[in-house]
């Protein structure tokens, strides 16, 4: 006979989400704070990680804890994640007021050739 109840709580359901969570979260932040994308192997654990990511993993992170054995860390963890949450949209959404640039300022516009594999003169005419 079930014990649990039509909605029980379901531990094993914490523990693969918490463990999920965390472990992408971890290894994210990790890559995103050392080498970035300078190899090929972390670059795709470096784009599929933005702030706003790591940020919901801690969320489902507090989740898992949360199913799995109602840990006083839930509380702590999802703050963290929803504060870091805020604090990416607003940082991002913000515009900072222009910049005044004096009449001597030098512009630089670069531009991708690839090393001029189309040709220079084609290039030229664009």
């Amino acid at each position: 006979m079930n014990d649990r109840g039509p909605r029980g709580p379901r531990p094993w359901l914490g523990t693969a989400l918490s463990t999920v969570a965390g472990a992408t979260g971890l290894a994210g932040l990790a890559v995103r704070l050392s080498v970035r994308d300078a190899l090929p192997a972390t670059g795709t654990m470096f784009y599929a990680t933005p702030w706003p990511v790591l940020a919901s993993l801690l969320v489902l992170l507090a989740g898992g804890l949360r199913l799995r054995n109602r840990s006083p860390w839930t509380s702590p963890v999802a703050a963290i994640g929803l504060i870091v949450m805020v604090a990416w949209a607003i940082n991002s959404h913000s515009n900072p007021p222009p910049t005044k640039l004096s009449d001597d300022t030098l512009s630089c516009l670069t531009w991708n050739t690839d090393h001029g594999q189309a040709g220079w003169d084609r290039l030229a005419q664009t």
